[in-house]
């Protein structure tokens, strides 16, 4: 190993431990976010209170998005180009700002009953996870565009990058069903 070698290795754990730090403090932990996500894939037609977590949610908005993403790359031999990657990071950053749109639009929002609020804070989580898959995605593909030289590297953050960015569209359909939902369940 030589020692540029040594030296990007030890960078690379560096700025992950930094993340990870950044991450965990109390202001900026996402780890409530997660847990609320997980919430979201509680099926709520079950007879207990909590719902029975829903393992083909989880599936279909997580691991298929993360599969089809792998599946792109790898499978298919594609490798995102610069124009790819401005042309998915302004998608991207529309999408965010027609997300925060939705906040501000269910945000004042109380519900008549316990289960349309339960339905208003679900929808609120699942905008809110939408964001931070969009805002991973256009970090991803930042990191892809700032000119990383390892074939394998880029071909993984863009497996992960496409797959959060297809995840992201996945909660979005999710909030356009409840928002519907709600919306029609007031006439």
């Amino acid at each position: 190993m030589t020692v540029a070698q040594i030296l990007i290795l030890v960078g690379s754990i560096l700025i992950f431990l930094l993340v990870i730090f950044m991450l965990s403090r109390e202001k900026t932990s996402i780890f409530d976010l997660l847990k609320g996500i997980v919430q979201v894939f509680r099926n709520g037609k079950t007879e207990t209170s909590e719902g029975k977590f829903s393992v083909l949610d989880l599936l279909a908005f997580i691991v298929a998005p993360l599969g089809i993403g792998f599946a792109i790359i790898f499978c298919f031999s594609f490798s995102p180009s610069s124009d790819f990657l401005v042309a998915i990071m302004s998608a991207l950053s529309t999408l965010f700002a027609i997300l925060l749109g939705f906040i501000g639009i269910l945000f004042g929002k109380k519900g008549d009953n316990g289960l349309v609020q339960k339905l208003i804070d679900e929808t609120m989580t699942a905008l809110l996870g939408a964001m931070l898959m969009a805002l991973l995605s256009f970090c991803l593909f930042l990191l892809i565009a700032a000119g990383i030289s390892s074939t394998l590297a880029v071909q993984i953050i863009s497996s992960f990058g496409i797959g959060l960015a297809i995840s992201c569209l996945m909660f979005v359909l999710l909030v356009v069903k409840r928002i519907y939902v709600l919306y029609s369940s007031k006439k």
